[in-house]
């Protein structure tokens, strides 16, 4: 997940630029049109988790929501959305999660600008794993095998910088493979090229399985308790400070419903 936006600030001085919310976005709308899933809503027709400031000259204002989607083959994606316009904020974020006995990886994309991020995007995308990369030498080389060059072309391009505070605790629950960068506008676009490669190869994974070799590598791994686990640290306050700020911006109850949404309580 990108650095957390400031939950206050100055103002805007310009007009948001939605280049982040259109990638991931795009990459939703894909996602949907070639898995099936559909939207669950409330009674009222709203969605999953609508989402109001809490406190000061946000309380009761509608900030944004967290949209769910699934399917009847265990499929299930999160998509948030928080947009402070006032704040200069704009943060949208896909996690795609993968039924829970599978080890094919769960899908996540993700871009945040705001006053702290000094007018530039901050993006991620990555296909987490669901075992253990260390010991899966097999499933390491099936799933993110044909990524690694393309990754790194893509990194090398103009423009695109890495986020400086990420540190290895953030790394070790996600990939080596995550995408996790600082751009502009136009830098953003160029990375279209290999956020469409990742989901390409998600999807296709999702589609045809891992093959029965890989999925023989890894009968002794307890892919549904690992999976819970690494969830429960990767949207935890320890491992990202964005939790906090929301839990002032939203307040915490709400907070705490955002992260039960992406655990999966």
């Amino acid at each position: 997940m990108p650095d957390a936006p400031a939950a206050g600030g100055p103002p805007a001085p310009g007009p948001i630029d939605r280049t982040g919310r259109e990638v991931v976005r795009s990459v939703l709308a894909r996602v949907i049109a070639e898995t099936g899933v559909t939207e669950v809503l409330a009674e009222d027709g709203s969605p999953a988790l609508p989402l109001t400031g809490a406190g000061g000259p946000l309380e009761g204002v509608s900030i944004g929501a967290f949209h769910e989607y699934t399917s009847d083959d265990g499929l299930r994606l999160v998509y948030s959305e928080l947009s402070v316009d006032a704040f200069g904020m704009d943060t949208h974020q896909l996690y795609a999660f993968t039924p829970a006995g599978s080890a094919v990886p769960h899908l996540f994309v993700d871009s945040a600008i705001s006053p702290n991020t000094d007018g530039t995007f901050h993006f991620g995308l990555d296909l987490a794993p669901r075992v253990d990369l260390g010991s899966h030498l097999d499933y390491s080389e099936a799933v993110y095998g044909p990524l690694t060059t393309p990754r790194s072309e893509a990194l090398s391009q103009p423009g695109v910088e890495p986020v400086p505070s990420l540190g290895p605790l953030q790394w070790s629950i996600r990939s080596p493979w995550m995408v996790a960068a600082i751009t502009d506008p136009a830098a953003l676009r160029s990375l279209t090229g290999i956020t469409d490669l990742y989901v390409t190869q998600w999807l296709a994974l999702l589609a045809n399985g891992l093959g029965s070799e890989v999925e023989n590598t890894i009968t002794d791994e307890p892919v549904e308790l690992r999976d819970r686990r690494n969830r429960e640290a990767m949207f935890s306050p320890r491992t990202n400070p964005v939790w906090g700020l929301l839990d002032k911006l939203v307040g915490a109850e709400a907070a705490q419903a955002m992260k039960d949404l992406l655990v999966g309580n």
